[in-house]
């Protein structure tokens, strides 16, 4: 049988691939693979760069592809089956994987080029590869002399992937399972006519005689909360999706507990005293103590105003009809109509201004100006869905192929994974382009209506093209290990955080948001009350990062003999304050971005969002005022285009001549930090 991902074509061919695929291609390539490893042993020549860390760079090349296809398999068109694949796919890779990196004889040729590094002369890529391999050594048990060890260091992994895809297909089941029916129409007052069909329709394919059925999803709940008139569906709403991962069959809990436990086995095995510890060494911020005074400082910095704010809603909400006593459903909702008291600006109405098809010309032209390069619409490619459109991206002025975005919009729910994302498809090799896929769930209108997005989905999607853009762009890399997406968290965030930034640009605005019915640009004065509402609440924001962050360095630091469940983990960690809950930190039994792998980067790593929100705020202050600044254009494009080469943090200093500091980042939020925190914080550390 003729198997795709063997011969794979210039792109990949989502019509000819299928299920069964994929565990005959992936042992053909580990065998190739394995029998390479077999040829470097035998090798008599000296170890060198070339023969040694190239070889071994490249050695599992092919596996990575297939690998990356069949998670976007995974994420795009989830079912059991693909499920089932993807984890014995992972546990055989990391099975051949751990048969190289804990092979004695590999090691040493490895050791005897790694030791020798400061007479190689490296560029930064080789550098960089030689850098990703000894962590590669090191987390696959290499470095470990004892047998026993590396057996144990295998055996944990084989669990870590088997639990991972626990997590996510209890995450992925959860969201029917919580689905909630509402029978009262005038429970669903505030959403649209086709909001409201949509609801409809998922009540008659899941074979309701009537009502309207809620599925919860993150991002949808996030919108509705702030525009559903109803108390009580904003509370079925928050309760659904916060029970997501807590009941039985998919009850995440008990995976947790395991999880924690092998987790903190592996890293101190490795000779770290947490997973914490471990996960940090391979950040672009390594220093735990800065990022540690970073959370303290933004916490000392936002809560004083969170909860100033806090009152102030309250007292706003009593004095128009509402409660004086706000729950957590109820803050977003309030919180909006406090907005445009304020500022004179009414997030639900301006929905109008963000028509999807109009809001991708927008986003699109914009990164065509930014990057010098041109998106086309293309019919015709294979894609995982057909509500999926592809973009043939080429350079503006040779007309040369850059690669091919695809764009995933609306939500599936049970069959596609929530939030939103960017993936790779394929990198850049063997003649092929790269591919790319941003992702979103956004909730599908009824046929022949708009699609209106809300405004904190507006900057989602940026956030995901910035993520894309480095994708697409980095390719001024040596090695294909190096490309795109490749490098630490907190490095890659900044490429999106930098991004978001760009969508509520004045002339960006004016130029690309049009009414829906009328064609008309907002006027002066609503560009100036979107734009003054900004920080509006951004306390709630910073704090849901701190919070997040505290939850996830807790889970994978504290000893897990204590015996603590996933909600004994998250209070001991609570901010000491009244308004605690209102913040909504994610709860640990949904937190995918930390379990939905067996070594997530954002597991002891969820804080590089906000370590790149400083980032982005010190790297975007040369566009204010001027969006398409010459000089700061070709250094941005200088720094897109490198990818993850060489060394992040010096990349980074590179584009903008010095580190970054929060000091930017809080005081465009009305924020100040305590005198000696902010001295302290200014000063560079390279």
């Amino acid at each position: 049988m003729s198997n795709p991902l063997l011969t794979p074509a210039r792109l990949p061919d989502f019509n000819a691939i299928k299920p069964e695929h994929f565990m005959p291609a992936l042992e053909t390539v580990l065998t190739e693979a394995l029998q390479k490893a077999e040829q470097l042993k035998a090798d008599t020549a000296p170890a060198s760069f070339d023969n040694t860390v190239v070889a071994l760079d490249q050695l599992f090349s092919r596996a990575g592809y297939i690998l990356w296809l069949l998670s976007n398999y995974s994420n795009n068109t989830y079912s059991e089956e693909i499920a089932k694949i993807e984890e014995a796919a992972r546990t055989r890779f990391a099975e051949a994987s751990k048969t190289v990196f804990q092979d004695a004889v590999i090691g040493a040729r490895f050791r005897a080029v790694y030791d020798a590094r400061p007479t190689l002369n490296l560029d930064a890529d080789d550098a960089a590869i030689l850098t990703h391999l000894h962590h590669a050594f090191e987390a696959e048990g290499g470095l470990l002399t004892s047998p026993a060890d590396q057996q144990q260091i295998r055996q944990l992994d084989a669990e870590l992937i088997s639990l991972a895809q626990k997590f996510t297909d209890n995450v992925l089941a959860a969201p029917q399972q919580q689905a909630v029916l509402i029978t009262d129409v005038q429970e669903l007052a505030g959403l649209s006519a086709a909001e409201i069909e949509g609801l409809a329709e998922n009540a008659r394919k899941a074979a309701h005689a009537s009502g309207w059925l809620f599925v919860p999803e993150r991002l949808l709940v996030d919108e509705w909360l702030e525009k559903a008139e109803h108390s009580g569906f904003r509370r079925k709403m928050l309760a659904a999706l916060n029970r997501m991962g807590t009941a039985a069959p998919h009850d995440n809990r008990p995976v947790l507990v395991q999880m924690q436990k092998n987790r903190d086995a592996y890293a101190k095995l490795l000779g770290y005293p947490h997973y914490t510890a471990f996960a940090r060494s391979r950040a672009m911020v390594t220093d735990f103590a800065r990022v540690e005074k970073l959370l303290d400082d933004v916490n000392t910095g936002a809560l004083p105003k969170f909860e100033a704010e806090m009152k102030s809603l309250e007292a706003f909400a009593a004095a128009n009809g509402g409660p004086a006593k706000l729950e957590p459903w109820d803050v977003p909702y309030w919180a909006t109509r406090q907005q445009t008291a304020l500022f004179n600006f009414d997030a639900n109405a301006f929905t109008r201004h963000l028509e999807i098809n109009n809001v991708m010309d927008g986003m699109l032209d914009q990164a065509s100006r930014l990057f010098g390069i041109s998106f086309k619409k293309e019919n015709g490619h294979a894609t995982l869905h057909p509500d999926i459109d592809v973009y043939h991206v080429t350079d503006s002025k040779t007309g040369a192929t850059v690669g091919y975005m695809h764009v995933d919009m609306y939500a599936r729910p049970g069959t596609k994974g929530g939030g939103a994302w960017m993936s790779c498809l394929q990198p850049q090799a063997d003649g092929r382009p790269v591919a790319v896929i941003c992702n979103m769930n956004i909730a599908k209108p009824a046929k022949g209506e708009p699609t209106l997005i809300g405004l904190s989905q507006y900057i989602t999607l940026y956030h995901e093209m910035g993520h894309c853009l480095q994708g697409l762009l980095g390719m001024n890399v040596k090695h294909v290990s190096l490309q795109g997406t490749a490098g630490p968290s907190d490095f890659v965030e900044f490429h999106s955080m930098v991004n978001e930034r760009r969508g509520l640009l004045r002339d960006n605005v004016k130029t690309y948001l049009k009414d829906v019915k009328t064609g008309q640009a907002p006027d002066d004065a609503a560009i100036d009350a979107l734009l003054k509402a900004q920080s509006f609440f951004e306390s709630r924001t910073l704090l849901l990062m701190v919070q997040n962050s505290r939850r996830d360095f807790h889970f994978h630091s504290i000893d897990p003999a204590r015996g603590l469940s996933p909600e004994q983990i998250e209070q001991e960690v609570a901010i000491d304050s009244p308004y605690a809950a209102h913040i909504r930190p994610y709860p640990l039994t949904r937190f995918t971005h930390l379990f939905s792998d067996a070594h997530s980067s954002y597991a002891a790593g969820y804080v590089n969002y906000l370590i790149a929100q400083v980032y982005a705020a010190h790297g975007f202050a040369p566009f204010e005022g001027d969006a398409y600044n010459t000089e700061w254009t070709q250094k941005l494009n200088a720094l897109y285009r490198r990818g993850s080469g060489g060394v992040p943090a010096e990349l980074y200093r590179q584009y903008r001549g010095a580190d970054a500091d929060p000091g930017p980042m809080l005081k465009e939020l009305g924020i100040t930090l305590p005198a000696a925190s902010a001295a302290k914080a200014a000063t560079p550390r390279r």
